[in-house]
């Protein structure tokens, strides 16, 4: 009742009670570890924007940040030199946010109104996120890593197979990074493609539900 409560957006107040302890020797129903993660459980599932969206835009763009910046060679902040260790932890915090972002975007295009807590100022994207849109992400993100890969690759292969550089093994992580970011994103249009096909589109669940009992929908 809680969760509906603040998904629905009611008013909730506190108001404290006194719990006393069984005095007739009984076990306590209540389970720590088992109930509370049942507990625990139920607030993830109804906040996908606290627990998948907004997370992982921040790992996303920090993880973005760490990658690009060390394209150039290693960076000094300070008395702490960021090298391509940090690129790979880039690289891991970016694969890691675009599956959350991904994630938490499919569910809020496709779970109606009501039934989850979303957050205000992801509204419009997920009302913006589509199967069509997703593909083309995806799509642009595989042809640039892609075609980053194929350079290394064409260089390394013109220079007789050589020793490359720092920097092209940088361009290379960059590469991989793009692609795999594709690859998780276009997945995720595949299930909210499937999503769909058992439940209709979004705009098409609003109609159904603006539609009278009995009532034949105009085309």
């Amino acid at each position: 009742m809680v969760v509906k409560a603040a998904v629905h957006g009611v008013n909730i107040r506190e108001v404290p009670i006194d719990f006393y302890k069984d005095r007739r020797g009984r076990r306590p129903h209540l389970r720590s570890f088992h109930d509370g993660w049942r507990h625990l459980r139920l607030l993830l599932w109804h906040a996908p924007d606290h627990t998948l969206t907004v997370p992982g835009l921040v790992m996303l763009v920090v993880g973005l940040v760490l990658a690009i910046s060390q394209l150039t060679g290693p960076v000094e902040l300070g008395d702490t030199n960021l090298d391509i260790h940090y690129m790979i932890l880039g690289v891991t915090l970016s694969l890691v946010g675009t599956s959350a972002v991904s994630l938490g975007l499919v569910v809020g295009a496709t779970m109606p109104a009501g039934r989850v807590k979303h957050l205000r100022m992801m509204a419009s994207a997920h009302r913006w996120y589509s199967f069509d849109r997703a593909v083309r992400i995806a799509a642009i993100l595989f042809a640039v890593g892609f075609t980053t890969d194929a350079f290394v690759l064409s260089y390394w292969l013109y220079h007789d197979r050589g020793i490359l550089t720092p920097l092209f093994t940088r361009l290379t992580l960059l590469g991989l990074l793009l692609i795999a970011m594709a690859v998780q994103i276009a997945f995720s249009a595949l299930l909210l493609g499937t999503t769909y096909t058992g439940s209709g589109t979004p705009r098409d669940q609003r109609a159904a539900d603006a539609t009278p009992l009995g009532a034949v929908p105009r085309p």
